[in-house]
């Protein structure tokens, strides 16, 4: 009996662990959604930019 609330604990406990970590990787995807396509805008029009001050 006490095996059995004792493992019930442990995987309430892992449960719990994993339940915070995909609530972290939801932030962390949702900043990556948000960041990427303005850092890959930000490189190509700072390229540019670049290309034409040497023009």
């Amino acid at each position: 009996m006490y095996a059995a609330m004792a493992e019930n604990l442990i995987d309430y406990t892992f449960n719990v662990a994993s339940y915070e970590m995909n609530e972290v990787m939801h932030r962390l995807t949702l900043c990556t959604i948000v960041f990427l396509p303005l850092t890959l805008l930000t490189g190509y029009f700072v390229s540019l930019l670049l290309f034409f001050a040497e023009t």
